[in-house]
């Protein structure tokens, strides 16, 4: 949404599983399946993404936009 820095990256190791593994701690699993998930952490106001390796961090500005995000994401995968 507007006003977030989105970092992207690559993990090569594995599934998703193996990617969460290297998240530090505060970060809360929301969704996670062999080959995506969703992982956030309100305290910095950030969301990470993973889909077959493919990786994006999402720092909101502030709590709304961050909640704009993390409805935007948990819509996306109930369409799946």
């Amino acid at each position: 949404m507007y006003g977030s820095t989105m970092v992207r990256d690559f993990w090569p190791f594995g599934g998703s599983l193996n990617f969460e593994s290297s998240l530090k701690s505060g970060w809360e699993r929301k969704y996670c399946d062999e080959y995506q998930g969703l992982w956030v952490n309100p305290q910095s106001l950030m969301l990470c993404t993973y889909t077959e390796g493919d990786v994006v961090y999402v720092n909101a500005p502030d709590e709304l936009t961050y909640q704009s995000e993390y409805n935007r994401h948990i819509c996306f995968i109930n369409d799946l």
